[in-house]
This record gives C-alpha cells, structure tokens and sequence, in this order.
C-alpha cells in the first residue's frame, strides 16, 4: 500500500491546502486515487472529456472534519475534485464517495478571437 503526497512532485494528486501561513500537507493513498479514478472513468459526461482531448491533471480529497465535545477533531476523506485540462479549457469533476459517483462537472472554455490591428 502506498501513499502519494500532496504537492507540486508531479503526481496528479493536487495541492496542499493552505491555512493561515502554514500548509497542511495531506496524503493519498494509491487505492484512494484509483477508488476516484475508477468512478470518474465510469461517467458518461468525463467519457466525452477525454474523448475531446482532455486530460486529468490533479485529484484533490474533500475532507470533512468534526470537531467532538472534547475536542478532538476526526476527518474524513468524503469524496474528491478531479482537475481536468485541455485545449479548449478545462474543467473540474466532483466525486462523491458515499454514492459512488460523479455528482458535478464544471466546464470553463476559452475562445480567443484574434483582431487585426
């Protein structure tokens, strides 16, 4: 079983998440990101994505945390934001884990009109 860390190494694993002047350094496992990947592949909509050309370029978990009477804070990995890139734009695909399923994709495009002067 092995873990991949958050953070610019190149992996498709994303970012740390930046609280105050400190970041929190987070790792994934291999199976957590092939869990993700297995339930983006499935969806219809992030078919056609990568059919156009995209790319998957980041895997972000979204955590939920809970503080408890005492004090203690539990987390949890409650699903994950897929960055995706490719010449027409990008876009962002959520996961929700306790579905089983691809529950949003945001699709920002660039056209760029060229003007002569």
């Amino acid at each position: 079983m092995g873990t991949k860390a958050l953070g610019n190494t190149g992996n498709i694993c994303g970012r740390g998440l930046k609280l105050g002047f400190r970041v929190l350094s987070l790792e994934v496992s291999a199976e957590f990101e092939e869990r993700i990947l297995s339930i983006v592949n499935e969806d219809s909509d992030v078919k056609e994505l990568l059919e156009e050309g995209y790319n998957i370029t980041g895997i972000r978990p979204t955590i939920k945390a809970m503080v408890q009477a005492n004090g203690d804070i539990t987390m949890k990995a409650t699903g994950a934001i897929v960055s995706m890139r490719g010449e027409g734009g990008w876009a962002q695909v959520q996961v929700d884990l306790e579905v089983g399923k691809v529950i949003r994709i945001v699709i920002v495009s660039k056209k760029v009109i060229e003007k002569s002067p």
